[in-house]
């Protein structure tokens, strides 16, 4: 049985990924949790290290990363994401519909969503 690897992606911003860290520190050992805080690492994370059993995380604080994020929608293409947008938007929510997300939260979440959605992935993986 293989384990699960997260790849989070989250540009450095103190409560809002703080809060998500310890959310799901709560279902992912962090030896399985790969972070990403810029565009590059993710590109190089997805390139070098992906498995299989892969899980993208990407928390989106401001509409300008979901537009670069964008740019490297191949590499996450193969990938079973969640996603969490800055707002609820129609916009912004069209832009996340793109990435063909698993599940879409947002930033004002208390992130039990995710961590329900987390939970069944990794049932879902043994």
């Amino acid at each position: 049985m293989k384990s699960i690897q997260l790849f989070l992606y989250a540009r450095k911003n103190g409560d809002v990924l703080k809060r998500l860290q310890q959310s799901i520190k709560s279902v992912v050992p962090e030896k399985n949790i790969k972070n990403s805080w810029s565009i590059e690492d993710l590109s190089y994370n997805l390139s070098h290290f992906s498995s299989y059993n892969a899980l993208v995380l990407l928390l989106v604080v401001k509409n300008n990363d979901l537009d670069d994020l964008l740019v490297i929608g191949d590499l996450l293409s193969n990938g079973r994401i969640i996603l969490i947008l800055p707002d609820e938007d129609k916009e912004t929510v069209a832009k996340g519909l793109k990435f063909y997300p698993l599940f879409m939260s947002n930033i004002c979440s208390d992130f039990k969503d995710v961590v329900t959605v987390l939970e069944n992935m990794l049932k879902d993986s043994k």
